[in-house]
């Protein structure tokens, strides 16, 4: 009773299925230094990500939400991750310093320095984390971009166009600008 349902559309399972792929190849590529085989890892698990993540990625026009809002969520699922784990992990390399003195000590030599670079997604005692900041930093340009296309595509309609022009050099989402850019004139 009461209680609100949202609709939300179904998850795309091989998307699952790559991203397991994906983490997969990764801990391989970070634990198999050498050969073939580790080349051919290399080659495709980063963009396998960032395009699964793209693939996900999606403003459907009519709901998009506010720059603020969208930050708001984006920091929260992908830069408090960020900053946690850099936190803690800099911390356990700092304390395990203090152990065993010739493990890392140099990261901590200038403590300025290391701090600078947390802050702007470098986590040097933890590098791998470099995947947040980034996804992050992507996903505000895709929003912006995205935004973007979608106002230009809603005004195109409400002037009275359709679609996008088959002629060659034409703009892809529909001729927005007053003189499409093409090699072939009218």
């Amino acid at each position: 009773m009461g209680e609100k349902t949202e609709h939300k559309t179904p998850r795309a399972v091989w998307v699952d299925h790559a991203k397991a792929l994906a983490m997969v190849a990764v801990v391989y590529g970070h634990t198999v230094q050498t050969g073939a085989a580790n080349r051919y890892v290399y080659s495709f698990h980063v963009p396998l990500f960032f395009f699964l993540l793209g693939v996900v990625f999606s403003i459907t026009r009519g709901e998009e939400k506010p720059f603020g809002d969208f930050i708001k969520k984006r920091a929260y699922s992908l830069m408090l991750p960020y900053y946690c784990f850099a936190v803690l992990s800099t911390a356990v390399i700092f304390l395990a310093s203090r152990v065993v003195p010739a493990l890392e000590a140099e990261i901590f030599a200038n403590p300025l320095e290391l701090i600078k670079n947390l802050l702007i997604g470098d986590c040097i005692p933890n590098r791998p984390l470099w995947f947040l900041p980034c996804t992050f930093v992507l996903s505000v340009l895709a929003w912006a971009v995205l935004r973007l296309i979608n106002r230009l595509e809603a005004q195109a309609l409400g002037h009275g166009r359709s679609g996008g022009s088959m002629r060659p050099g034409a703009y892809p989402y529909g001729d927005f600008y007053p003189h499409p850019v093409s090699a072939i004139q009218d």
